[in-house]
């Protein structure tokens, strides 16, 4: 046992005396070197989840004693109140896991500001609005396509034009399935609140649509990395 939580202290890069602040700290920045890599990222929490049940346990069971300072018994109940009630961080259903891949910030970013431009436009260009959903079927498939891969040359933007293999064609089949379905609930949302005649009607189905192939384009990658398995 004691070699094990040895173990898990060295994994997340701190002493076994180590005060709550501390492994917190290692615990964030572990986190945010880890950021595109979802394995990692759980690891990390597991190991910290594991010290803080080792902690619990020496606490219940009466091991834990207090050090020189007095203030190790304060600091395992902080730890054992923190464990208890810390909010568990998203993770994908087990089965989508490796296809369902959480999206970094900057990559959240560019696709509120493609598919939330082509929402727009529908709405500022009406008449251009019935044929917009297009784009959004076919940006979906190119960027999903895209996300992960290596750059193909260094400083390339995440539009990089990478790799094409079986991760590609499977990108453009997920991208026309959540088409069609997200097209069925827009077409039923358009019938229960507007009429055919109704200007919003055209703009009401291109924003739905693209909005919600933003979501997939945010949350769907088909490229797995190989080597970090």
């Amino acid at each position: 046992m004691k070699q094990e939580a040895a173990l898990l202290y060295r994994e997340l890069g701190v002493a076994e005396d180590a005060k709550f602040e501390e492994i917190q700290e290692a615990t964030a920045t572990l986190l945010l070197r880890y950021e595109n890599d979802l394995k990692k990222r759980v690891k990390v929490e597991i190991t910290k989840d594991k010290i803080m049940q080792i902690r619990l346990n020496q606490r219940l069971s009466g091991i834990s004693r207090e050090n020189a300072d007095a203030a190790a018994s304060s600091y395992l109940a902080d730890d054992a109140e923190e464990f208890k009630n810390q909010p568990k961080e998203w993770s994908p259903p087990k089965w989508s896991q490796g296809l369902i891949v959480k999206p970094s910030s900057m990559w959240w970013n560019n696709c509120v500001i493609f598919f939330g431009g082509l929402a727009a436009l529908g709405i500022f260009i009406p008449s251009q609005a019935e044929g917009i959903p297009m784009l959004s079927l076919l940006l979906t498939a190119g960027m999903m396509a895209n996300r992960g891969t290596p750059p193909t040359e260094p400083g390339q933007g995440f539009m990089r034009g990478g790799k094409v293999g079986g991760h590609t064609f499977f990108a453009f089949f997920l991208s026309i399935v959540s088409f069609f379905i997200i097209g069925s609930m827009s077409s039923f949302f358009q019938r229960t609140l507007l009429t055919e005649s109704n200007t919003l009607w055209y703009p009401f189905q291109n924003a739905f649509i693209c909005i919600g192939m933003g979501f997939v384009c945010s949350f769907v990658q088909t490229y797995k990395d190989k080597s970090k398995e």
